[in-house]
């Protein structure tokens, strides 16, 4: 059964053109452009993690179980018809910008490759979720959490430069 799901590819499609060959090729067009675009390359990758950070931080709100207690804690609010209603609003807010952060992200795909979006993104969506959680959720963040986070992203940072070296060697 499983082996009737494998399929090839129609005889039609060349085997270096696929849509994964596609994105390589884009991303080696906009190399030029990362490279000589200076900051606004990074508006679309930092939409992107703040809209990625603001989703986490509404789908926190409303999943969580003491939200009730935090309803009443800022605005006064006891009535549960009332906290599951801005509940529901908060679940909706989640999913906006969860959508407007995959959209940044997918343009600054198209427009800077997948490097520099993964890294500004990603680097911005952790540390503004952890800020939004500390200041805002009243959120521990331990001394492991910060050292942990700050490895990820040296390791991106690491890895993003060793391919820029390797092709610059190339050339």
């Amino acid at each position: 059964f499983f082996f009737l799901m494998i399929r090839r590819p129609p005889r039609s499609t060349q085997s270096r053109s696929s849509a994964a060959s596609d994105v390589y090729k884009r991303q080696e067009e906009y190399e030029g452009l990362v490279q000589k675009g200076g900051i606004k390359q990074l508006f679309y990758p930092l939409l992107s993690g703040t809209f990625g950070s603001l989703a986490s931080m509404f789908g926190k709100l409303a999943l969580d179980d003491a939200f009730g207690d935090r309803a009443y804690h800022w605005f006064g609010v006891e009535n549960q018809g009332i906290v599951i209603i801005a509940r529901i609003v908060l679940f909706a807010f989640m999913i906006i910008f969860n959508g407007m952060m995959m959209n940044f992200f997918i343009v600054s795909l198209k427009r800077n490759g997948a490097t520099l979006t993964a890294v500004i993104s990603f680097a911005l969506n952790f540390f503004l979720t952890a800020f939004n959680s500390f200041f805002f959720l009243n959120e521990h963040i331990s001394l492991r959490w910060i050292i942990g986070s700050l490895a990820i992203i040296s390791g991106i940072f690491l890895i993003s430069r060793s391919k820029r070296i390797e092709k610059a060697e190339k050339l």
